[in-house]
């Protein structure tokens, strides 16, 4: 019998994190998305809502509808408001990806969960190993600049405000250096799962 296990998927932006959980997911494998938990627990959960309001105003909804773009205003360039607003939301969320990752292992070995703040957030004590993503900056860049039409100086100012590969690399239990095609990404995948899964309880 192998072990059940909980796997934390991780790194900066544009280093190809939503892609590799593609592939997890065509092998097979279910994928918790820390960004889909929360805007969930923003929308429907009661206290989570009454303390946003609290926090930011009756602005923050409207007709029971989360104001995203009124919200995003508020913190995006103020990193005290950010970090208010991340006090409120990441306990709820730490809470919900518990319930929801042990709701999954009755059914599945691994079960897996994408979050770019894993570190920055002190989830990783939440899974039993992490797996980081990396890439060349000029990979990140031109993937971002790509997905999001942005100019290259608000993806750096972007990238600046993540914490470190260099740090996230002496945290993480797997690093998947991302800067090849995607079959090569494939390939790292496979053999990611094939270590992963093959672990003994």
């Amino acid at each position: 019998m192998n072990k059940k296990l909980k796997i934390g998927i991780t790194g900066g932006i544009g280093s190809g994190k939503t892609e590799f959980c593609n592939i997890i997911r065509q092998q097979g494998y279910p994928v918790l998305y820390s960004d889909e938990i929360a805007k969930n627990l923003m929308v429907h959960d009661a206290e989570v809502r009454s303390k946003i309001i609290a926090a930011f105003g009756a602005e923050s909804y409207k007709d029971d509808v989360l104001q995203r773009e009124f919200l995003s205003s508020v913190v995006f360039h103020n990193a005290e408001k950010l970090a208010e607003l991340n006090a409120i939301v990441h306990p709820a969320v730490i809470r919900e990806t518990g319930i929801q990752t042990n709701e999954l292992l009755k059914q599945y070995d691994l079960v897996f969960y994408e979050a770019a703040l894993i570190f920055e957030a002190s989830m990783d004590n939440l899974f039993d190993y992490i797996i980081l993503l990396t890439a060349a900056d000029k990979n990140k860049i031109d993937r971002i600049a790509r997905r999001d039409n942005v100019d290259e100086d608000s993806i750096r100012l972007r990238m600046q405000n993540q914490m470190s590969d260099k740090v996230k690399k002496e945290k993480a239990d797997l690093i998947i250096e991302n800067d090849g095609s995607i079959e090569d990404l494939q390939s790292k995948v496979k053999f990611a799962l094939s270590i992963l899964s093959t672990i003994p309880a």
